[in-house]
């Protein structure tokens, strides 16, 4: 409820979700799943965000980077 409230113009998630994401109730209607606005990350990119240590910033580079391919 709080994401499909807060209508986000971007959505970071695990590889996995995004086919399933227009699925769930509401979020058919928030802008980053209509515009296609969704960054997908595999597990080796969330580990480096998720696990604090060295390898964060390549984290933050890969989030930077998908951030950079979406539509505007």
């Amino acid at each position: 409820e709080y994401v499909v409230r807060r209508d986000p113009d971007v959505i970071l998630i695990p590889a996995g979700e995004r086919a399933r994401l227009a699925d769930r109730p509401g979020w058919s209607g928030i802008r980053a799943v209509r515009s296609g606005r969704i960054c997908t990350l595999g597990t080796d990119q969330r580990n480096m965000i998720m696990r604090p240590g060295p390898r964060v910033a390549q984290g933050l580079q890969a989030i930077a980077a998908c951030l950079e391919r979406l539509p505007p």
